[in-house]
């Protein structure tokens, strides 16, 4: 239904853009929802099983093909229709593989029993991943409309850039601990004290890379995409500020759903995207620089606004969730910030790497 939905509704959104040749790109990258549904329940399973290596595995071989496929496609002269065949072709590879080793075929019945079990909680989850969808692509979409399409692949190049290290890092740390939470919601003292240790932790691994890509942004830009996406350094720069806090955001969240609050969850994400949007309208005159820092600035008041209440749920409240987040992030800020003044001059980011590293290391 999502599919047809979009296949209808291709050609309004090219004529939107004014791009016509949005049209085959929409209907060829939307078959992707087709593929990956398929996968929904022997993921969930393996995720519940705590069988990450096969999970890695089927998505590392998926993504190896569809990568080499999107290659040899822009060596050819295909264009934008690569980036295309890329996901469709790696999400494609990973169905196959996961359906191979892992036998699972769905079952023509419908449960009502199960359907009322977890519709209760899920639908909630449901609205609130719609809010976070729309919420995350509307950046995209306004750019894509106010600015030139040189300036949005500009920004997404910087948004990509600055994100995909601490999304991937703590997608993996929440799919690992999420049945470890949820196995200890009888045991609530235990349960709080992996909960804080997981939010040091990850906080202590993302914050620093984080400031390492902000510090670096120029020069990987310039490896990476070359001369002519140099501008999109100045957006990592700003977002990776923001992406520090990251995996403070997902644990909590975590949290939220170990504890069975759905509807609590719905009620944040609303708070958020509400707080979010105003942002977003009040930088939107002033262009994509202040936009990219009002998008920090809703960060951090949305960590304030998941900890406050994760706060009520839990023995760890929201003032010493707070403070070890502030130490970590203050610590990790001033050793970059030191080194990078240290090095200023000096031919060679590494050196400046190595000693925010070090420092942050020995002073924490």
């Amino acid at each position: 239904l999502c599919y047809i939905f979009l296949f209808f509704m291709a050609p309004a959104i090219a004529n939107f853009y004014e791009h016509d040749e949005l049209i085959v790109l929409i209907r060829l990258l939307s078959l992707k929802i087709i593929a990956i549904s398929f996968i929904v329940v022997p993921r969930t399973k393996l995720t519940v099983e705590m069988n990450f290596k096969l999970l890695a595995l089927t998505n590392l071989v998926g993504i190896f093909i569809g990568g080499a496929v999107a290659i040899s496609m822009a060596l050819y002269g295909f264009g934008a229709i690569s980036v295309v065949f890329q996901q469709l072709i790696s999400s494609i590879v990973t169905v196959i593989l996961l359906l191979c080793i892992y036998r699972w075929k769905p079952v023509f019945s419908f449960s009502k029993k199960s359907f009322f079990e977890l519709f209760d909680f899920g639908y909630k989850l449901l609205l609130s991943g719609v809010i976070d969808t729309i919420y995350n692509n509307i950046y995209t979409l306004i750019i894509g409309k106010k600015f030139s399409s040189g300036e949005l692949g500009l920004f997404n190049q910087g948004y990509t850039l600055s994100s995909v290290p601490a999304i991937t890092m703590t997608t993996v740390i929440q799919k690992v601990t999420y049945p470890l939470l949820s196995s200890l919601q009888k045991k609530e003292l235990e349960l709080d004290r992996v909960f804080l240790l997981v939010l040091k932790v990850s906080t202590l691994v993302v914050a620093p890379l984080m400031l390492i890509i902000c510090t670096i942004a120029e020069p990987l830009v310039l490896i990476i995409l070359g001369d002519s996406w140099i501008k999109s350094a100045t957006y990592i720069t700003i977002l990776s500020m923001g992406m520090a806090i990251f995996p403070a955001h997902a644990i909590n969240l975590n949290m939220l759903q170990v504890k069975g609050r759905s509807e609590l969850f719905l009620k944040l994400e609303v708070i958020k995207k509400t707080i979010a949007t105003i942002i977003l309208l009040v930088t939107l005159p002033f262009g994509i620089v202040p936009m990219c820092i009002g998008i920090v600035v809703s960060s951090y008041l949305s960590l304030i606004v998941n900890t406050y209440y994760t706060g009520k749920l839990t023995s760890i409240s929201q003032i010493e969730q707070l403070r070890e987040l502030v130490s970590i992030i203050s610590i990790a800020f001033i050793s970059f910030l030191v080194s990078f003044y240290v090095t200023n001059g000096i031919d060679g980011e590494l050196v400046s790497i190595f000693l925010g590293a070090t420092s942050y290391l020995v002073t924490y």
